[in-house]
């Protein structure tokens, strides 16, 4: 089951061996517009 829903900041080969935000959190379980979904 998803816990949140988010969109890529970059490409999937960039993510790779880095670390920091490569997510930026659209909805998540329990805000507003995912109890709608």
């Amino acid at each position: 089951k998803a816990l949140a829903i988010g969109r890529a900041l970059v490409s999937g080969s960039d993510m790779i061996g880095d670390s920091g935000k490569v997510i930026k959190t659209i909805h998540y379980v329990g805000d507003a517009i995912w109890k709608v979904l």
